[in-house]
């Protein structure tokens, strides 16, 4: 194609135009050469003829003849074209592109000859049967070259074949899928090809893939969201190394099944994080206690008993008495007089802790008289502890600052073994 070259032309913007021949200025009209003429003629007849159409030189104005078909064949060559067979052989005629053959009859095989088909696919849909019958059993489909057999493959019973045919006519390609309503020849109207075959969005059904066949290489990156993903299967093997996130661990999520043992190491607790409800009954043992850490506003009113302080810093004296059965006569109560090492001193604190290695049903030791002072029975005021009866914090009056200690045994119930009592005197 180009713009006319003959004589009188007018150049408008650098392109040779037509002119009107305009006496009063003596202007000629542009002549009309036959390279011209021939090559606008010639570009619209084989653009006609190339999408299957027979130029015709009726003034009919419709889609097939006259003076549409340039029109029509336009719409042709930029979609696709569908031929329906009534049986085995396909006449595509001098059509290059896309097409859809849809049989119109069942075709052990069905054949397709010629060499006009072009960078172009056809999709082929046998006849499988009408309403309430099915074919079960394959078809072939062959290609000829008018020099010879370039193609052939079976076509599964309930299935189509897409094939590609390269610049040279041959098939570069083919692909059979399962027909199903998802994948009529209406949906294959919008295909697309450029070196491969190319499907309309939402056109690929699942029945169409077949087991297995999406890798991990077809997964686009970010693909796969978040309601493609089926309940429980994000498996530990899934998650990578360090991808758990502190913001992928919901609230709460980390219970107490999810911590193995000894994980929580002191490194993993916060500062004051342990509060007095997460100490167990017992767990402050002496080794927890800091050197230090017991203050005074740590120690409870009256809790420091004699027993609980060194007896080398505050003890002023202690004494130890032991009464042994081999020496009361177990006959009923027995006074035994012990004398203490110094007299006590009014002022000072008296400390009491009697122990015997046999207690029996009742109590051995009766009553304790220091000086005016009478402390009976091991009830009033006693407590047990480490199974010793203590008494403990006795102010020492004017009273009881006596050389001896009268102690009243019932030997009936103390019949074997031995019965010590220790005197402490203290600040």
């Amino acid at each position: 194609m180009h713009r006319t070259q003959g004589e009188d032309y007018v150049e408008i913007d650098g392109k040779r135009m037509y002119q009107a021949a305009n006496p009063a200025t003596a202007t000629k009209a542009t002549r009309l050469p036959a390279a011209s003429m021939n090559a606008i003629q010639e570009e619209i007849s084989r653009t006609i003829e190339g999408a299957g159409i027979t130029l015709s030189a009726t003034a009919a104005a419709d889609e097939t003849s006259g003076w549409s078909q340039l029109l029509q064949s336009i719409k042709i060559l930029s979609g696709w074209k569908t031929f329906t067979p009534e049986n085995g052989t396909i006449d595509t005629g001098t059509w290059a592109n896309n097409s859809i053959v849809q049989m119109q009859a069942w075709a052990n095989e069905i054949i397709n000859t010629g060499s006009t088909i072009k960078d172009s696919v056809m999709l082929i849909l046998p006849k499988w049967g009408s309403t309430g019958t099915k074919v079960t059993t394959s078809c072939t489909f062959t290609h000829n070259l008018t020099t010879g057999e370039d193609f052939s493959c079976a076509i599964p019973a309930g299935n189509l074949l897409i094939v590609s045919f390269g610049a040279d006519a041959k098939v570069s390609e083919y692909a059979r899928l399962p027909m199903s309503a998802d994948n009529t020849s209406a949906i294959f109207k919008t295909l697309s090809v450029s070196g491969s075959l190319s499907f309309p969005a939402g056109s690929i059904s699942e029945a169409m893939i077949a087991n297995d066949a999406v890798t991990s290489h077809k997964i686009a990156a970010g693909a796969v969201e978040m309601g493609a993903i089926a309940v429980g299967a994000v498996t530990e093997d899934t998650i990578a190394v360090g991808a758990v996130t502190e913001g992928k661990i919901a609230d709460g999520a980390v219970t107490e099944g999810k911590i193995a043992n000894d994980a929580v190491t002191s490194h993993k607790i916060a500062a004051r994080a342990v509060e007095m409800g997460a100490i167990a009954v017992g767990a402050v043992t002496k080794d927890t206690i800091a050197v230090g850490a017991v203050t005074e506003g740590k120690i409870a009113d009256g809790a420091v008993s004699l027993i609980k302080l060194s007896g080398d810093i505050i003890v002023l004296w202690r004494q130890n008495f032991s009464f042994s059965s081999t020496v009361l006569t177990p006959s009923g109560i027995t006074s035994a007089y012990v004398a203490c090492p110094r007299t006590l001193i009014e002022g000072f604190s008296l400390r009491i802790v009697v122990r015997s290695d046999t207690w029996s049903t009742s109590l051995q030791v009766v009553s304790i008289v220091i000086g005016g002072q009478t402390f009976t029975n091991l009830t009033s005021g006693w407590t047990y502890e480490d199974e010793c009866y203590i008494l403990d914090n006795v102010p020492i009056t004017s009273s009881m600052c006596v050389d001896f200690i009268n102690v009243s045994i019932n030997t009936a119930n103390f019949s074997t073994g031995q019965l010590v009592m220790s005197v402490q005197q203290y600040v």
